[in-house]
């Protein structure tokens, strides 16, 4: 098997770790349950699924790579040469997005096909697409190792993994295209556990950097192993070797860091959060709900519908990779702000899970109640406390 077949699909094993131990289950594995008729449940099923899948999916990979020749084959080309590069892998928010800045601006992005340079904001003004880095052969064998990628998970992981080969023709040519940075360079990146994770560790350079981008420890030991007092986190099966430098929130987040996803001992920067936060325009004691609809849609639900009539200003935040369609819907039924782009209201108190933007509002002294922690009535009534707390304050 080549290393970049080897690579891709042992990024799958923190993949199957993540959907044993977080609450999102991920939607695009092939579950028996999901296939018509129980073809998954005999032999004869079984192998009809295996003979369709490979059809329809070599067609679909068939039209990425012809797609992509062309796109390519319309490109200048350029080559890389050594210096500061930033891996950007995938979208993320405009406030990440001002710690790569703020850290790493001197860089050259290295944009995925998927990313288009007006979506950001670069410091030095300089990217460069992979589709100007890559060659006609690597767009081949990108294809050959994407058609043969499900067949090798397959064959070591079962059928309920199937669907993530639609994520290696992508993957492969990011790592084709980042495979010619010439070694005498330094790369940043933001990922942490995912399949791009392992994609930086595995390219070759003289020294690497993680920007933390989200929280790694948990504010509870649930699905978590502890690893200093009051310090939990995953214990990823696959951990970053090769990092040189990690840009952390803080200390407690670099201990969580270096025993949930890197396994050697990079040297620390704390960089604290530099949370911005935007003013209010009520007087009234105001609440924000940090969104993640994939992982908690029924729990942010429950919650906005307990705050309808406990005299609140209630402001709500989607998670910024994930579509606000819900929370849309949502105002169809119930009364709320719903927070779009980078502001970030500066509220009396917050609910939210276990994210990054809660700890970015406890740095600015906002309070904030875990749902994940906290039952519903637990925190209705401390909201309900703190807001005759403010109120009697102001003298009303």
């Amino acid at each position: 098997m080549k290393k970049q077949r080897l690579y891709y699909t042992t990024t799958l094993f923190n993949e199957i770790y993540l959907n044993a131990h977080t609450e999102n289950k991920e939607p695009y594995f092939l579950k028996a349950e999901k296939i018509p008729f129980g073809l998954a449940q005999t032999l004869l099923g079984s192998a009809l699924i295996l003979l369709l899948f490979p059809v329809l999916y070599f067609f679909y990979i068939v039209f990425q790579g012809a797609r992509f020749f062309i796109e390519v084959f319309k490109t200048d080309s350029q080559e890389l040469k050594c210096g500061e590069y930033f891996l950007a892998t995938a979208y993320f928010a405009s406030s990440i997005n001002e710690r790569i800045n703020k850290y790493a601006p001197r860089t050259i992005w290295l944009l995925n096909s998927t990313i288009k340079k007006a979506d950001f904001v670069i410091q030095s003004d300089y990217a460069i697409s992979i589709k100007q880095v890559l060659k006609p052969k690597d767009i081949l064998n990108s294809f050959w190792d994407s058609f043969l990628t499900p067949f090798i998970i397959w064959k070591k992981f079962g059928h309920y993994y199937l669907l993530v080969s639609l994520n290696s023709f992508n993957w492969y040519t990011y790592f084709y295209a980042a495979s010619k940075i010439p070694f005498d360079s330094e790369l940043f990146f933001l990922d942490h556990k995912d399949r791009w994770a392992l994609l930086e560790d595995k390219v070759l350079v003289r020294k690497k950097s993680l920007i933390q981008h989200g929280k790694e420890a948990a504010v509870t030991p649930k699905n978590r192993v502890v690893v200093a007092d009051g310090v939990y986190c995953h214990d990823m099966p696959y951990k970053f070797k090769t990092i040189d430098t990690v840009y952390c929130f803080s200390e407690k987040e670099y201990i969580a860091l270096t025993h949930s996803i890197i396994s050697n001992t990079p040297q620390k920067v704390i960089i604290g959060f530099d949370f911005k936060t935007t003013p209010v325009e009520t007087s009234a004691f105001s609440v924000l709900i940090i969104g993640n609809q994939e992982l908690f849609a029924n729990v942010e639900e429950q919650i906005i519908a307990g705050l309808q009539d406990k005299e609140v200003v209630l402001y709500v935040k989607g998670h910024p990779t994930q579509s606000n369609v819900f929370y849309q819907q949502l105002l169809t039924k119930y009364y709320f702000h719903l927070i779009k782009g980078s502001e970030f209201p500066m509220v009396n108190m917050v609910v939210s899970y276990s994210s990054t933007l809660a700890l970015e509002y406890e740095s600015v002294g906002v309070e904030v109640l875990y749902h994940t922690v906290l039952s519903l009535d637990k925190i209705i009534n401390i909201i309900e406390s703190r807001r005759n707390e403010y109120t009697a304050g102001k003298g009303h």
